[in-house]
């Protein structure tokens, strides 16, 4: 049988030749050994070049900061007195319009061509007819009835006359009777008379006094049918004015030169006293009507300048084009205008300030903006609205930018109205930064930099050579 090795005894065996297939593990492990060494002497040989290197660099003194320079817009605040303006939109409306209704019923004859909606009109120009039959016949009935009348008060006034010389008559015979009856009882004591005869003269002086008082009755009521007969006179005279006028009403006429904005009627239609047959707008007498807000409102009134009257500059855009319009303020709304919260107010256009090529053009319905004059500020600055950082403005004093406390009163435009306090004369950014700290540098562009005081230089940190 074969021997079996004991594991001692190959740990002291001899290595086997190279040719030998027998492997040789302690000259592995010695050369793995050699090789890890080499390498951790050259690592600790370099992290020693490394640290002989940056001690042996000279020390570098620390670069001072210097802070940035921003360059900025700057206007110079000078104090004055300053009108915002307050704008607002409005509507061209038609100051003066009307709805044409016949003031006669009938049945239409003839309609003028220029009766069309934006056609114009001249005062006067008829433009619709209607039947004249009926209120011609009206008008025959009407003076013949006056004529009649007249010719009774003609007869009754004559009648009056012949009373009149009756009554005079009877007045004569009554006191000639009076006066006989005077003589009569004068010899009736004398006794040249009886006292029948005496009685037969009084009974013809009562007699002449009836018949004057019988006159003098006729008299009064022929008075009276004259006052009566008169007085139908005037109301026929009355009755024929209307007649006249109700036939010159079956010709409906312009009442001013303007321009036809709708109309509704046509040859054979039979009309009434409601049926609106046409509306017409003068063309010359526009208004913008137009809202103010509250707050607008309020800096209006408590103006010295009167709210009637102050001056208002319209815009109209049309076509790309731009037409301005001078107006003033005629008169303020009747109500609060409840959806915007502010007044309405009505400005009349001036209409030699209208642009030719627009005058005839121009037609209620029409859009404009609208700026008017605010309330006058005295000892006030105006500056670019970019000038505002919230409740501040920042002045540029030596270059650095100083906070001053601004109080907004108004805004004009892209301009902001301060006032004065605090703010004039000074020198003040107009540009709009992100973030603005106090002592910021700045540089006012198209201006010389102000001289520099140069920079501290950066202290080196504790502990350093």
């Amino acid at each position: 049988m074969q021997k079996q090795l004991d594991p001692r005894d190959m740990q002291n065996a001899v290595p086997l030749d190279a040719g030998t297939a027998t492997p040789r593990p302690r000259a592995s492990v010695l050369r793995g050994i050699a090789q890890a060494g080499l390498m951790l002497a050259v690592l600790a040989a370099g992290v020693i070049g490394m640290n002989r290197l940056i001690a042996s660099a000279p020390e570098r003194a620390a670069r001072p900061f210097t802070p940035p320079v921003i360059t900025v817009e700057a206007v110079d605040a000078v104090a004055g007195t300053h009108v915002p303006k307050i704008a607002a939109f409005g509507e061209i409306v038609a100051a003066r319009t009307v709805d044409l209704r016949p003031a006669v019923a009938g049945e239409i004859l003839t309609v003028s061509p220029n009766l069309r909606a934006g056609d114009r009109v001249q005062e006067g120009e008829i433009l619709a007819s209607i039947d004249r039959f009926e209120y011609e016949g009206a008008l025959v009935e009407a003076r013949a009835n006056l004529a009649q009348t007249e010719a009774a008060i003609v007869e009754i006034e004559a009648r009056i006359a012949a009373e009149r010389d009756q009554l005079a008559t009877a007045e004569d015979q009554l006191r000639l009777a009076a006066d006989d009856v005077a003589r009569a009882e004068g010899l009736r004591r004398n006794g040249s008379l009886t006292e029948r005869q005496l009685d037969e003269r009084r009974l013809i002086l009562s007699q002449r006094d009836s018949a004057l008082t019988q006159r003098r009755n006729n008299m009064a009521i022929e008075t009276a049918r004259l006052e009566q007969q008169r007085a139908q006179a005037d109301r026929l005279a009355w009755k024929l004015r209307q007649a006249e006028q109700a036939l010159a009403n079956t010709e409906i006429r312009a009442p001013f030169a303007g321009i036809i904005s709708a109309a509704s009627v046509e040859t054979g239609k039979r009309v009434g006293a409601q049926d609106v047959i046409a509306s017409l707008f003068a063309p010359d007498t526009l208004d913008i009507r137009f809202a103010v807000t509250d707050a607008q409102f309020g800096r209006l009134l408590t103006d010295s300048a009167p709210l009637v009257g102050r001056p208002v500059e319209a815009m109209w855009d049309v076509g790309g084009t731009r037409y301005t319009m001078a107006a003033r303020i005629t008169r303020l709304g009747a109500q609060v205008a409840s959806a915007s919260g502010g007044a309405e107010l009505f400005a009349r256009i001036d209409s030699a300030s209208l642009a030719p090529e627009i005058r005839d053009a121009l037609r209620p319905g029409a859009f404009v903006s609208v700026s008017l004059p605010g309330k006058t500020l005295e000892n006030t600055v105006r500056l670019p609205e970019t000038a505002l950082h919230g409740a501040f403005v920042h002045a540029v004093e030596d270059g650095v930018l100083v906070p001053v406390a601004a109080q907004l009163l108004a805004y004009d435009g892209a301009d902001a109205i301060l006032a004065a306090d605090g703010v004039a004369g000074r020198t003040i950014m107009t540009t709009r930064l992100a973030a603005v700290d106090p002592g910021t540098k700045v540089q006012i562009a198209g201006r010389e930099p102000p001289p520099s005081a140069g920079a501290e230089p950066v202290r080196p940190a504790a502990g350093q050579p």
